[in-house]
């Protein structure tokens, strides 16, 4: 009978174990141990020993005992010894623990933490990553600390939304706190967060679409709304830079026909709204020459802004940006050439049809400047190619290095009346899509109206979509190009019934005097347009008054005919 009591008792014994067990890993929440200092560069010293460390911290009410926890550094792992880490203590991890005898120190055989950094994370004994960071140099906001001998340390341990922005160089004497309280802790501190969505990318074959959020968000406020209907599942990430991804996983290829995903109503970590764009996605169609074409070029930028270069999708198709290029060109025996060319992306960032992407190294300095499209409209790329204030080129290619499109800009381009000292921070805007990019009639500086420029909308100079049944058609009759943003052009609308017609237009005043040139033997289609911005053959506006369009038509018959339309600029 006793030997019945025993093992039911043992039995007992157990599994009060297992639940304790259980209980005391449901206890561990995200965030309760935080990486709070990196030492990733320790040469040349300050006045800390020259030893790489990592430096956790329980930012908890409670004991919490690492038992078989893990430091991962990138790919490499490391099982941090067993040890009972008390509330509000900290620890340091390093590979020699007699370099740091005053501080609560563990040894952890770390190799090499990255110059160029990388990814830490501190996961529990269940698999759980309690807590993450993806470091580097630019998180330091004083650059001489880059240099070396510095470490990275956590501000606000509270602040669990903050990211990357709640880091920075240690402002001790001595280079870092190592094991003891933070040099920069406040627990006050709280940036602000400009939580959007910043990227949206898919897979090749668009059976995953990633969309990409600046912060992080409340993962219960994750609804979707769309059109497809053959079934999904939705993923949520926290990145270790502090951004986040939401995945949708679709049960079924995606086929040819569009489908829009709306996340409304999403709630940020901080508790605030997000203001979301709807999501428009459909399979991903060859990009062929004039499919993606320079639509802007900001090439003598405002102080404290960025050069970009805006990129429009001139076709119906949804394409990838993804090893898409931009590039400088030089011609050689007729032949264009490449020259510097610089990735875009290698993501599979989607294009819609008919919307923009604008390429920079700096997106939040042209958004503080302008009145600009969401932040997932702009790609920041570490360089962007050769932009001189004064004249210059930019081209497209695509993955094999073909040319998509190509413009040619000087300064010059740039409406008369700006002066050379005024023209910075004003953009050049193209003002048809359908028109030749090379022609330098069919750029102009964007409307003073719109702050200097649109990047990622709408060009302020595109001109209002008209039809005319006449073989020609001013439109409007009456121009003001004073750089406001309206009618600052005149469009001479054309409509023929037959193909292989070649065009020489010029302008000329009401006495007849030759002002400019607009087209020479120009192979026109059935249908187009020409623009005239009120420049004379020197870039100067000319003045106010009556002025002749003549234009001669010649085809491969030997047909001539001449036509004169008039505008009035005024």
């Amino acid at each position: 009978m006793l030997k019945y009591l025993l093992l039911i008792c043992s039995i007992s014994i157990v599994s009060v174990g297992e639940v304790f067990s259980q209980s005391h890993i449901s206890s561990i929440n995200k965030n309760d141990i935080v990486i709070s200092e990196i030492m990733f560069d320790p040469s040349p010293r300050v006045n800390l020993p020259d030893a790489e460390y990592v430096e956790i911290y329980n930012n908890s009410d409670k004991d919490i005992t690492l038992n078989n926890w893990k430091l991962i550094v990138g790919k490499k792992e490391y099982v941090i010894p067993t040890n009972k880490l008390n509330a509000d203590e900290y620890l340091l991890l390093t590979k020699d623990i007699s370099l740091f005898p005053d501080v609560n120190t563990i040894e952890v055989p770390i190799s090499s933490l990255s110059n160029r950094g990388t990814t830490l994370k501190i996961v529990s004994n269940s698999g759980i990553v309690v807590n993450q960071i993806s470091y580097s140099s630019s998180m330091f906001s004083d650059d001489a600390k880059k240099d070396g001998g510095w470490s990275l340390e956590l501000i606000n341990p509270d602040n669990v939304c903050a990211g990357n922005k709640n880091w920075d160089g240690a402002i001790s004497i001595n280079g870092g706190t190592p094991g003891l309280e933070n040099s920069i802790l406040d627990r006050t501190f709280s940036p602000e967060i400009k939580n959007e969505m910043i990227q949206v990318d898919a897979t090749d074959d668009v059976r995953s679409i990633n969309v990409s959020f600046e912060g992080l968000l409340d993962e219960s406020s994750i609804a979707l709304e769309t059109d497809y209907s053959d079934g999904y599942n939705l993923n949520y990430v926290e990145n270790p830079s502090g951004t986040s991804t939401i995945i949708i996983n679709l049960n079924s290829d995606i086929g040819s026909r569009y489908y829009y995903f709306l996340f409304d109503g999403l709630i940020g970590c901080d508790g605030g709204r997000i203001d979301v764009d709807t999501i428009w996605v459909s399979s991903f169609g060859k990009i062929n020459k004039d499919d993606i074409i320079v639509n802007e070029v900001m090439f003598n930028p405002k102080e404290q802004s960025s050069e970009f270069v805006e990129l429009y999708n001139n076709s119906n198709k949804f394409l990838s940006l993804r090893n898409v290029y931009l590039s400088n060109f030089v011609t050689e025996d007729g032949e264009s050439i490449k020259d510097g060319e610089k990735r875009i992306t290698e993501d599979n960032i989607i294009f819609p049809p008919k919307d923009y992407f604008v390429i920079t190294k700096n997106a939040e300095s042209i958004r503080r400047f302008y009145t600009s499209a969401s932040r997932r409209h702009f790609i920041e790329i570490s360089s962007l190619p050769k932009l001189n204030n004064s004249e210059g080129n930019v081209a497209v290619l695509d993955p094999a290095f073909n040319f998509v499109d190509k413009m040619v800009y000087s300064s010059d381009m740039h409406v008369g009346l700006i002066s050379d000292e005024k023209q910075k921070g004003i953009s050049l805007e193209r003002i048809k899509a359908s028109n030749f990019s090379l022609d330098f009639n069919n750029w102009t500086s964007a409307a003073q109206s719109s702050g200097g420029a649109t990047p990622g909308l709408v060009n302020s100079v595109s001109p209002n979509n008209f039809t005319t049944k006449e073989v020609f058609e001013v439109y409007p009759e009456v121009f003001t190009p004073n750089n406001d943003g309206t009618f600052d052009v005149v469009e001479l609308k054309y409509n023929i019934d037959k193909t292989e017609v070649v065009a020489n237009v010029k302008v000329f005043n009401s006495n007849g005097v030759f002002i400019k040139e607009i087209a020479n033997n120009f192979l026109m289609g059935t249908t187009g347009s020409f623009i005239w911005n009120g420049m004379n053959a020197d870039n100067s506006l000319c003045e106010k008054g009556i002025y002749v369009f003549w234009i001669e038509l010649f085809d491969t018959d030997g047909n001539v005919k001449v036509y004169k339309k008039i505008c009035v600029l005024g």
